[in-house]
């Protein structure tokens, strides 16, 4: 029943554009199935790769579906490409160089394969969804501004889109943590039951969740600047 109601709605409010959304998560959804039904077949190793070359594959399939294959599209995906790529980069070297201190990737829920690289499976999946969300939020702004101002600078169209990033950034983290508060609760309150302590709580409940927060939050930061330049770069002047 919610599904149809969801559907229904989306498809009211936002016509055709609901719809090619909704064929998006579809399809997505079935392309997640098969990439773990590919793990849990053959037991890779590495597999840290598969789901991260199934996130590119999300969002261009998401971008392309939802947007069309336009100029709009390719600054979208290249900029979100960016803003993930460099924050998983953040992201891995802080843990390289502190030796994964403090960090209990064990801690993972049912991990049957490598936990570390599971968690990291996890990061870029969920990263990807925070970065995507910031940066069709500023490209589309800065695109719909040149539609109904044509001779917009460069200049401006950057200034417009790092204003946009300013006033959605703080929002957006804390849906962050709203989503990581909402999956921890339920182990959170069986440790403190059980007597355990803050500290401990924290380190084995909600460790690994804010550290993907972070790096979520790092990537919302850095495409920002990302997605402003790229669309100013291709907007900017007085092209049509």
């Amino acid at each position: 029943m919610l599904c149809w109601a969801g559907g229904v709605l989306l498809f009211l409010v936002t016509q055709i554009r609901g719809f090619t959304s909704l064929i998006s998560v579809i399809l997505n959804f079935i392309i997640f199935l098969l990439c773990v039904q590919l793990d849990v077949k053959w037991n890779i190793n590495n597999f840290f790769w598969i789901f991260a070359t199934v996130a590119v594959i999300f969002l261009a399939l998401s971008l392309v579906l939802v947007i069309g294959f336009n100029w709009q599209c390719l600054v979208t995906f290249s900029s979100i490409f960016i803003g993930t790529t460099l924050a998983m980069i953040i992201g891995v070297v802080a843990m390289q160089v502190t030796n994964d201190k403090g960090v209990h990737y064990e801690a993972l829920d049912f991990a049957t394969q490598s936990p570390k690289q599971l968690f990291l499976a996890a990061t870029v999946i969920g990263l990807l969804g925070a970065v995507m969300d910031a940066a069709t939020d500023i490209v589309s702004t800065l695109f719909e501004m040149k539609r109904t101002q044509p001779g917009i600078s460069r200049k401006q169209l950057f200034i417009s889109g790092q204003n946009v990033g300013k006033s959605i950034m703080g929002p957006l983290v804390n849906v962050l943590l709203l989503i990581f508060f909402a999956e921890t609760v339920t182990m959170a309150v069986l440790f403190f039951r059980t007597g355990n302590s803050i500290a401990y709580t924290f380190e084995w409940t909600m460790s690994l969740g804010i550290i993907q927060s972070l790096i979520s939050g790092i990537g919302i930061t850095l495409v920002i600047p990302s997605a402003s330049l790229l669309s100013s770069l291709v907007l900017g002047g007085d092209k049509k």
